[in-house]
This record gives C-alpha cells, sequence and structure tokens, in this order.
C-alpha cells in the first residue's frame, strides 16, 4: 500500500524522515517535499536503507500512546456516528414497515370493495336484462311424456316454466374461442348462465344448441368431444377439465381460504361471493367444510356471537348471522 505523505501530520512526517536518515524542518511542506525525494531515492537499485534510529522501548511507548488515543477516537465515533445511523435506519425500517402495514390493509379493503362493486354491477346488469314477458291464461295441461334418464340429470332447473320470452342462442353474440383471446371459460360461463336465464333459454335447449356458442380451436374441440355429454352440466365439466389451467382448483381452494370478510362487508354479500367461488369449483368441498371456511373467515364480531355452535349448512350460518347484523351494523 503507497505512502500517502498528504495525510500525514507533522508527527508523523518527522518520523518517516527520520527513519530514512533525513531532517526535518519546522516547516510542514518542506517535510512533504523532503520525503518524496527520499522515497524515490528508495526505488534505486544501489539505495541502502540506513540504520534504524529507535529502540524497542522508544517505538514500544509511542506505538502504546498512539493506540490509546485510536481507542478513544473509536469509541466517540461509535456513539456519535455509528449510533446515530443504527437509530436512522432503525427509525427508517419501522417507517416503512407501518406503511407496508397500511399498504396492506388498504390492498384488503380495495379486493373487498372491489368484489362488492363487481357483484353488484352483475346483479345491475341481470335486472336490466330481464324483460318479463306478457301473461297468458291457462286453458289446458298438456300431458308431457316421462323423462329418461339422461333428461333427468339436466336438473330441475330444466323443467321450470320460464317467463320471458325465448332468444335463440346464434344471437346472442357470445361466443368462446378457447385460445387465450376473449373471455376466460369462467367468465363465458357465467355470462351464458345469466344470459339463458334473462333470454328464456333452458339448460335442455342450451346442450342442444351449444355449438352457437364455440367458435376456433374450442368449436373443434366441441365437435370432437361433444358426444361425450348427455346434459349442459356434463358439457360444463368437460369444458373445465380441458379449458382450465393446471392446478385451478387447488388455486382457487387456496384463494378462497384466504378471503375475508371485509370490515364494511354486508354479510348478505359475502356469502353470495364465497358461494359463488365455491361455485367455480370443479370439485367443491363439502358443505360442512364450506361452512368452516366461511365462518373461519369471518369478522370477529360475527365469530364471538357464534362461539361454538355447530352449524352444518351454509343457509343456516347465514341465516345465524343475519340474526346479529341489526346489532353489528347499529
Amino acid at each position: 500500500m503507497a505512502l500517502d505523505i498528504n495525510r500525514l501530520k507533522d508527527r508523523e512526517l518527522q518520523y518517516e524522515l527520520h527513519i530514512r536518515g533525513g531532517l526535518p524542518t519546522g516547516k510542514v511542506d518542506e517535510n512533504r517535499a523532503m520525503l518524496r525525494e527520499l522515497l524515490k531515492k528508495e526505488k534505486l537499485p544501489d539505495f541502502v536503507l540506513p540504520a534504524y534510529p529507535y529502540s524497542f522501548e522508544e517505538d514500544f511507548i509511542a506505538v502504546t500512546e498512539l493506540m490509546g488515543r485510536l481507542t478513544i477516537v473509536t469509541s466517540l465515533l461509535h456513539a456519535d456516528q455509528r449510533l446515530h445511523r443504527t437509530k436512522t435506519l432503525v427509525t427508517l425500517s419501522a417507517d416503512e414497515l407501518s406503511r407496508l402495514r397500511t399498504l396492506q390493509e388498504l390492498i384488503k379493503d380495495t379486493r373487498n370493495s372491489l368484489d362488492l362493486k363487481a357483484f353488484k354491477f352483475n346483479e345491475s346488469i341481470q335486472m336490466l336484462n330481464i324483460q318479463p314477458a306478457p301473461r297468458k291464461p291457462v286453458t289446458s295441461s298438456p300431458i308431457m311424456p316421462p323423462l329418461d334418464e339422461s333428461m333427468r340429470k339436466v336438473g330441475a332447473s330444466a323443467s321450470k316454466t320460464l317467463s320471458v320470452n325465448s332468444t335463440p342462442i346464434f344471437k346472442w353474440g357470445l361466443k368462446f374461442r378457447g385460445d387465450g383471446t376473449g373471455d376466460t371459460l369462467n367468465t363465458f360461463l357465467d355470462c351464458v348462465e345469466r344470459m339463458a336465464r334473462s333470454r328464456g333459454v333452458d339448460h335442455v335447449t342450451l346442450f342442444e344448441t351449444a355449438y352457437d356458442l364455440f367458435e376456433g380451436p374450442a368449436r373443434l374441440w366441441y365437435n370432437i368431444n361433444s358426444s361425450r355429454a348427455q346434459s349442459w352440466d356434463e358439457l360444463v365439466f368437460l369444458l373445465r377439465e380441458t379449458f382450465l389451467p393446471p392446478h385451478y382448483d387447488d388455486d382457487l381452494l387456496e384463494e378462497i381460504k384466504l378471503r375475508i370478510q371485509g370490515p364494511t362487508e354486508p354479510i348478505d354479500i359475502y356469502f353470495a361471493i364465497m358461494q359463488s367461488m365455491f361455485a367455480r369449483l370443479m370439485h367443491p368441498p363439502s358443505e360442512r367444510q364450506q361452512v368452516m371456511i366461511i365462518k373461519r373467515n369471518l369478522l370477529p364480531f360475527y365469530l364471538d356471537k357464534l362461539g361454538p355452535v355447530v352449524l352444518t349448512s351454509v343457509c343456516d350460518l347465514l341465516r345465524e348471522c343475519k340474526t346479529y347484523d341489526v346489532v353489528f351494523r347499529t
């Protein structure tokens, strides 16, 4: 390591000159110039270092004195600067953590608020699309032929009398491509269900005319695989099995388990959103497990009121919560 002459103090300059055979003057600049010349001579091939002018005892005393001064300076440095710097860093870290906590709460509240707004928006769209058809007097009760086994799988909704005029599916303008463009599969299926209700189309008709709902790769898939399904529900299951990403159920179930009720979120809306998320699962948990998940994520107010009561259905849990809702909202 090269000797930085400009950083040497007067006493240090005198020491460096003495050990090299130089004679210090009373001026620092002259001593520095003299030391530079002596250092140049040390690089010559025939240079011989002069005899060391100090004894071991003298060096020991000087080094001990220097160590004492350095110890004092170091302790003062630690006390004044490093402690201050440490306090500054700790304060900054605490502020950052506080901001992160605030941001986390803000994200949670924003997400709950968006869920609530999306739910209300969908309900509003559904209500706008429903146009009651004129009622006709019933003059007779036609006898319908018995349903075969495949038709029974469609569900009770297929046999209900619809109160709106039916609009053919090909006029909906709703298509699923299955290539990553346009709506996701779940969004598409939600739209189909809403439009079916508002356009007066039952599940039987949906299944029989589903060809008009697909285009691109999805239509090719439908042409090949539609024969595997015997009802609209079975077709939906095959669609989800094919077009949903890997581990979809696991990821969505994990998201459901982390979905807690917002501080200002009405109990009805929270239950509706949770049930909607459960309905998107290909293999939803049992209703008893759904009750456990929903109950665990309720606001502390409801948890305190419910206590250890054991409920086995989501409807019972909602009904029990609503008995305390008036108290909570007042």
